[in-house]
């Protein structure tokens, strides 16, 4: 009796152990320019003339002293019909090249999210990620955007 509770209880231990292994640990990123780690916007015209800017582009700063193995930008709809937005992802590096690791529209059903995972070069962290929501198709439908790093 005493062996089968040893060995129940090394088990518990060991799938406990193994479960919180598996869960990778995410940081939230805070958005350049602005508050806290998410932001909401409504889709603007695109850029006309130099003058005038679409509100598309948001960055969202890397922390320094970190290494993250992946990114996961979380794009929920907030309209309420089906909205098909053009999305860029952008990882910035600090010898001033860009990586283009997403590139694709999205449609939404309102109120759902698509969560989309890069990942950055080896052994080189980004400064900034860059997610550009729009699309001339999108203009006036909202959204909200976040963006975390995973170990």
């Amino acid at each position: 009796m005493i062996k089968k509770q040893a060995i129940w209880i090394a088990m518990f231990i060991l799938s406990t152990t193994t479960s919180a292994i598996a869960e990778p640990m995410c940081a939230p990123f805070k958005v350049v320019g602005g508050a806290g780690n998410s932001v909401s916007k409504q889709v603007s015209q695109p850029n006309m003339t130099q003058l005038v800017r679409s509100n598309w582009d948001t960055d969202f700063a890397v922390p320094t002293r970190e290494s993250f193995k992946r990114f996961v930008v979380t794009l929920k709809s907030e309209s309420s019909a089906k909205a098909p937005f053009q999305v860029q992802i952008n990882l910035k590096y600090s010898d001033r090249t860009v990586d283009n690791a997403f590139d694709s529209k999205v449609e939404l059903d309102p109120g759902k999210s698509k969560v989309i995972t890069v990942m950055p070069r080896i052994n080189n962290q980004p400064y900034q990620v860059n997610v550009n929501v729009g699309g001339t198709d999108a203009i006036g439908y909202g959204y909200n955007l976040s963006v975390s790093g995973c170990e």
